[in-house]
């Protein structure tokens, strides 16, 4: 009957190679990866700011649009008692 023969171990200098590779193809990996997510952050944040200065501006609009409103109103209401006063003086001229 043959002997099986086993297979020789690796000596210890090609495993530390082997692992040296392994990490450093690890580190490229990482190094890939973080890059990556660099990149999508900044596009998310990018987008953020976009989105931001739009509803800024929307908001801006608007609050612009409810002060003109609100002066017009005022200036009607103005009017409305100066029209009031007059009339209650011209009343009270009549009265008297």
């Amino acid at each position: 009957m043959a002997k099986l023969s086993k297979p020789a171990a690796p000596a210890v200098g090609d495993t530390q190679d082997a692992l040296e590779k392994q990490i450093a193809t690890l580190r490229h990996e990482v190094a890939k990866v973080n890059k990556l997510l660099a990149d999508r952050t900044n596009g998310v944040l990018d987008q953020a700011r976009e989105r931001a200065a739009d509803l800024y501006e929307d908001v801006s609009k608007s609050a612009a649009g409810a002060a003109q409103q609100r002066g017009t109103q005022a200036r009607a209401v103005r009017i409305r008692v100066a029209v009031g006063i007059d009339a209650t003086h011209q009343n009270l001229g009549r009265i008297r």
